[in-house]
């Protein structure tokens, strides 16, 4: 009996043990690996695998870490690299729309502004008929400029070099050593005219090149509601020796932290102390409204107050650029407030100017686009635009087999003009230089 008993027992055992086993292949095969992937942040994935797991390995052991750093899209020398900003300045800044200026600047007929913009001298001058018209600012002659003041006002403008003379219009009105030449024409020597247009807050846009036309100006919806057509410039200024690439400051976020326009109540910055003594009419602004005018302008509503601000990265080369600030109110410009705040935000521009050069200056060949992975969404967004718009262009001149300039203007020559042209080098070596062929050398309007 107590056999029987005993050899019941050792069966019994015996299943539990054939049990236990059985279970255990079933929820952990010994074959199979086991794989483990932990997305530790937007841009680094971790993956592991623990091959040929045994039946005496833990299965609940931590697996160990591979960690697969994903790569930017945008080329190692996205902000060092020249043949980068000479594509730029074929595929972005001729034929994008460019937030030029304002209205403001230009209150009578002959007001003119000069600007630069990737290596393009531009010209914007109000004609009689009120009309902002646009050129490069470029003599048709001998490629001086015609004017070279930032503003300024003058019915005509007169190069230095030989006196070539344009009215508002861009009309060529005197060309001194070519007055009576058979075969030239006054009317195709005017000055290369640009697309400009005005959107109803009174920012001007322009169309260097490409297949610009009005129809572009709705990328001008969402400015804020604090910006009207009707108000002064304050004052403002350009700002050169940036040493940073111009797509290092394309960060709207950063720039309101900079320029001390998000800052909470309970620590105001510089900025808000000063406008909280400011005391308006009308409806005040109690949170600061921001648009990004694609590529490299920025407009700012200044909280509690009637000024808004214009911020522009006018890039020179690939690791140079100016930063140009313009502040503007809807009350009398000379306000001993508004004049003060205009010195708030030049110190401001200037601290950012530094900083992003610092910024700049730690970012090798090898790792900028590293950097671009820290970037925010919207500001990801805009390098990524960007450099959509750059592969599409290199695309077509691949097509093309050749590097195109939608820019680019090509004077008009025939046989007349040239004997003409080869006159006027006899006349600058016979008197000593182009100096001393304007006719006269007066003082000139600008």
């Amino acid at each position: 009996m107590q056999a029987t008993a005993f050899s019941l027992l050792i069966a019994f055992l015996t299943s539990l043990v054939f049990l236990y086993r059985l279970s255990r292949q079933f929820r952990y095969p010994a074959a199979s690996p086991k794989t483990c992937t932990n997305f530790t942040s937007s841009n680094t994935t971790t993956t592991t695998t623990k091959p040929n797991q045994s039946a005496t390995t833990n299965p609940d052991e931590p697996c160990p870490s591979i960690t697969v750093k994903k790569e930017p899209p945008f080329p190692a020398n996205w902000l060092t690299g020249k043949q980068i900003f000479d594509l730029e300045r074929r595929a972005l800044f001729s034929k994008t729309p460019l937030p030029l200026s304002h209205t403001s600047h230009f209150p009578t007929t002959g007001s003119y502004q000069t600007l630069n913009i990737a290596s393009y001298a531009l010209l914007l001058i109000r004609d009689k008929d009120t009309r902002i018209r646009g050129f490069h600012n470029v003599c048709r002659h001998r490629a001086y400029p015609v004017a070279t003041r930032e503003f300024g006002t003058s019915s005509v403008l007169r190069c230095r070099y030989h006196g070539w003379s344009y009215n508002s219009r861009g009309r060529l009105v005197s060309a001194p050593q070519f007055k009576g030449v058979e075969g030239f024409d006054d009317g195709e020597n005017g000055l290369f005219e640009i697309r400009v247009g005005v959107d109803e807050r009174g920012v001007i846009w322009g169309f260097l090149g490409g297949d610009g036309d009005g129809e572009k100006m709705k990328e001008m919806e969402g400015i804020g509601k604090g910006v009207k057509a009707g108000c002064v410039w304050v004052g403002g200024s350009v700002l050169e020796d940036g040493w940073f690439n111009w797509k290092v400051g394309l960060n709207k976020s950063r720039l309101e932290t900079s320029l001390g326009l998000n800052q909470q109540q309970q620590t105001p910055s510089y900025v808000q102390r000063l406008l909280s003594s400011i005391s308006f009419q009308q409806q005040q602004h109690q949170q600061p409204e921001s648009t990004h005018l694609f590529p490299s302008t920025f407009l700012f509503t200044i909280p509690r107050s009637q000024c808004w601000l214009f911020i522009r990265f006018l890039p020179a080369t690939e690791n140079k650029s100016a930063v140009r600030y313009d502040v503007y109110s809807y009350r009398d410009a000379k306000d001993a407030a508004a004049q003060s705040l205009l010195k708030d935000v030049e110190e401001s521009v200037k601290g950012l100017i530094e900083d992003l050069g610092a910024e700049y200056q730690g970012v090798a060949e090898d790792d900028a686009g590293s950097m671009l992975l820290t970037l925010d969404g919207e500001a990801a967004e805009v390098q990524t635009r960007i450099l959509s718009l750059l592969q599409a262009h290199a695309k077509l001149e691949k097509h093309h087999g050749e590097e195109i300039y939608p820019a680019r203007r090509e004077p008009r020559m025939n046989t007349r003009y040239e004997q003409a042209e080869q006159l006027c080098r006899e006349l600058d070596c016979g008197e000593g230089g182009g100096e001393r062929g304007l006719g006269g050398g007066g003082s000139l309007a600008w």
